[in-house]
């Protein structure tokens, strides 16, 4: 026997089509409602907040070791830029899924720029909102809708369509910018022109996308 299909608040109706399999059901239309209703249950679960009592040394090594791939100074720039301006100009967010952390996000908010400098999503937590709710924090914090953002060229077509899912517009780039031969992507402002030395610490407040 054939029973109607209720999922949280809307009712799967019952279609007697063969494009819809021997169920009766509109399977596209289940999907599409279970990705919603879990989507909304999993975005209920994630906790944003500032990390208290977690050294930045375990930070650095535990949850931002990934970056120096695409920022080979990035352990300078975080001890010497990030670490000393912490609750001024620089702020550290953890989203934490229960006891677990799924992600952290790194800004800058200071009269002349506001910019989200690092963001990463942690892979068993991926595409279940973290990212989202990362930057919805930022962006709240930074009091700016469309703050600076880079990527490196291997994680602009993972990034691309989230990016645009907040208006964010891509305007500039630049081959050799942090590393030889490599482009970096600017979103919602331009790369500040510089002498591509790679022997330099740079301000390296970019968007790694992990």
């Amino acid at each position: 026997m054939k029973i109607p299909f209720l999922i949280g608040w809307g009712v799967c109706f019952r279609v007697r089509s063969e494009r819809f399999g021997e169920s009766g059901f509109d399977v596209k239309i289940i999907k599409r409602t279970l990705g919603v209703w879990i989507g909304g249950m999993m975005a209920d679960m994630i906790r944003v907040s500032v990390p208290e009592n977690v050294s930045v040394d375990y930070l650095l090594q535990t949850y931002l070791d990934v970056f120096t791939r695409f920022y080979p100074n990035f352990d300078e720039w975080f001890m010497q830029k990030v670490v000393p301006n912490l609750g001024t100009t620089r702020r550290i967010f953890l989203a934490n899924i229960g006891k677990e952390i799924a992600g952290i996000c790194i800004v800058k908010n200071c009269q002349q720029e506001k910019k989200i400098c690092s963001l990463r999503v942690f892979e068993p937590y991926r595409r279940q909102g973290v990212g989202t709710a990362l930057v919805k924090h930022a962006l709240t914090f930074l009091g700016d809708n469309y703050p600076f953002v880079t990527v490196p060229e291997e994680s602009l077509p993972q990034y691309e369509s989230f990016f645009q899912s907040f208006n964010f517009q891509l305007m500039d780039s630049c081959c050799g910018y942090y590393r030889p031969n490599k482009i970096e992507y600017a979103f919602n402002g331009f790369l500040e022109p510089k002498d591509i030395s790679y022997k330099s610490i740079e301000c390296l407040e970019v968007l790694s996308c992990q």
